[in-house]
């Protein structure tokens, strides 16, 4: 009855947009569809809806009821109807699956009904006549002492953007292979856990263990080298460990060997609500599922996706998510690359609120805000990296001549030593 109440309204008043700004398509008419279709058709190609004459002359049999109940119980009713005929079907094909596996079926049966979101109403905000709640947010970051971010750790690039924001915040790390990405993100998120803050990352292909052990050397600059060949001191390592274990707050890291798969963003949104996690961390992208396509669907597509629903856990959580991503062949050895640089998906870029790109020459490391959202863009930063160690000094700005012979006191001040780009163990 709702359907035809809406094609008989619709064909009445001609309001299409009603149906359009709602997101509302052909689909949602299950028993008209063909009729609902014909209506879409004509109204894409003449932008005007079919007069009720044009319309039984083809739909004979159709027949038309009262157009004056209200729009607004219509379009609820549609929604609803649609939303029940997607979820029997989706239940119905469930059941066996149930009985064969249980575990891949409630995987299977949570990423079907991630697919509905869109059949709920779109929600909207006054920013005019709500302007107070926008007050009452200002008002609530001056008294939490800048709660509302979480700092980088390196004090020149806090300076220069402020930290992470607490929410609408998907950070991405760009680098060409060997540049020690994953480095940068475990040095990021252990700055966030020396605040206390509750971390969680996504490793899709290092083991937990060693994650653990370059944080151990950015923590409290042990070798990594040493560390993974067991040649560090031992009692200094355990007395260490001892008291690390002590911690309140966690650093939890899920591989695609505890998950059985490839991490999709349902299983980082189970992992933030499971740990309460304040800051989570991907490493990386093309090393996740899209939930939402085929295993042959391209790879742009997927990535694009994937950026999406991250974006949208740092908005529904208030939390920040920092992924790193690879850039492509059109990135030079000399240079930090660019956004056009971001390999296979410019909707990384966009669904981004921040991008740092970051290039290792010897133990220089370049950092550069190449993307932000929410201030400046292409401050460059340059820190002297003894990247087995875990030790970073800031050497000078992107805009500065910094004479050999400074380098060469910062050089010898940390003891660097002159570690290649690419050694394996790093």
């Amino acid at each position: 009855m709702v359907e035809s109440q809406v094609i008989s309204k619709l064909l009445s008043t001609g309001e299409m947009d009603i149906l359009l700004d709602e997101n509302i398509t052909s689909d949602y008419f299950v028993t008209y569809n063909e009729e609902a279709r014909f209506i879409y058709n004509h109204y894409n190609e003449y932008r005007k809806v079919p007069t009720k004459e044009t319309f039984l002359s083809k739909f004979k049999e159709f027949e038309l009821v009262s157009d004056k109940e209200d729009w607004n119980y219509l379009l609820v009713s549609l929604r609803e109807g649609y939303m029940f005929s997607n979820l029997a079907t989706i239940l119905n094909g469930i059941v066996k699956k149930v009985e064969d596996n249980s575990l891949t079926a409630y995987d299977e049966l949570k990423n079907e009904l991630a697919k509905l979101d869109d059949i709920k109403p779109i929600s909207s905000n006054d920013i005019v006549k709500d302007a107070k709640q926008r007050l009452d947010v200002f008002n609530k970051k001056l008294e939490s002492d800048n709660s509302n971010t979480i700092p980088v750790g390196l004090k020149e690039i806090d300076d220069a953007i402020g930290g992470w924001q607490m929410g609408e915040e998907l950070v991405t790390i760009m680098a060409r292979t060997n540049q020690g990405k994953s480095w940068i993100l475990v040095e990021l998120l252990m700055n966030a856990w020396k605040q206390g803050k509750r971390v969680g990352l996504y490793s899709g292909e290092m083991s937990a263990e060693q994650i653990g052990y370059r944080f151990d050397a950015l923590y409290k600059h042990f070798s990594n080298l040493k560390l993974m060949r067991a040649e560090e001191e031992k009692d200094s390592y355990t007395e260490y460990i001892n008291e690390l274990s002590k911690s309140d707050n966690c650093f939890v890291v899920i591989t695609p060997k505890d998950l059985g798969h490839q991490a999709t963003a349902n299983d980082i949104d189970f992992m933030i609500k499971k740990y309460n996690l304040d800051i989570v961390g991907i490493d990386q992208f093309s090393l996740m599922q899209d939930f939402r396509t085929g295993p042959k669907e391209q790879l742009r597509i997927k990535l694009g996706n994937i950026s999406q629903d991250l974006f949208n856990l740092t908005m529904r959580y208030k939390i920040p998510i920092i992924a790193l991503t690879q850039a492509n062949r059109a990135a030079t050895k000399s240079d930090v690359p660019e956004l056009e640089h971001i390999s296979e998906s410019d909707a990384i870029s966009q669904n981004s609120s921040k991008v740092l790109s970051i290039s290792r020459r010897g133990n220089e490391l370049e950092i550069k805000v190449t993307k932000n959202r929410y201030g400046p863009v292409g401050a460059d930063f340059f820190y002297l990296w003894d990247i087995d160690k875990g030790e970073f000094k800031f050497s000078r700005y992107g805009d500065e001549k910094t004479s050999e012979a400074k380098a060469k006191d910062v050089d010898e001040d940390l003891g660097y030593r002159n570690i290649p780009e690419g050694d394996s163990p790093f």
